[in-house]
């Protein structure tokens, strides 16, 4: 049951920088590059400590490859979704590690995104669809959100 409300708490990160952005606009505005760092440097700690824990690297490169094509098409939070279900199969302590780092990441982008219920939306399908990914390999699963996670990151946006 804690799970649960560990996952609702993280993925809330974007509703709650969606406020911070409507309360302090003036200041939102001026720390856009600083948010913008704080959503990189977040990834890349999410990606290190995710490649940490792969066990088969075959399994892990295929991901790699397949999240990489897939961060393309849809939003990072698919695969910060299936980032909270690797905690769950890996240790609690990590789950929360990696709800913590996801809640973070969400306050930076809920206050740099342009709100709108379409948003919304694909957020609630994404993570769904993370949630089907639930039987796969733990190594794929791993070097699929990294793969994903890395595009993003490579990706000029604001």
């Amino acid at each position: 049951m804690l799970e649960y409300i560990t996952f609702l708490i993280s993925l809330s990160g974007v509703f709650f920088g969606f406020i911070l952005s409507k309360i302090a606009k003036e200041e939102i505005h001026m720390g856009r590059k600083y948010l913008f760092w704080m959503k990189k440097i977040l990834l890349i700690i999410i990606i290190l400590i995710l490649l940490y824990f792969a066990k088969n690297y075959l399994y892990l490169f295929f991901g790699i490859i397949l999240g990489f094509i897939l961060g393309i098409f849809v939003m990072e939070y698919l695969f910060l979704g299936i980032i909270l279900i690797i905690g769950l199969f890996l240790n609690k302590n990590i789950l929360f590690l990696n709800s913590s780092l996801v809640f973070l990441y969400g306050l930076s982008y809920g206050s740099l995104m342009k709100f709108n219920f379409k948003e919304v939306i694909k957020l609630v399908l994404l993570f769904l669809v993370g949630l089907l990914l639930f039987k796969l390999n733990l190594s794929f699963l791993i070097g699929l959100s990294s793969g994903g996670l890395f595009y993003k990151f490579v990706k000029k946006d604001v």
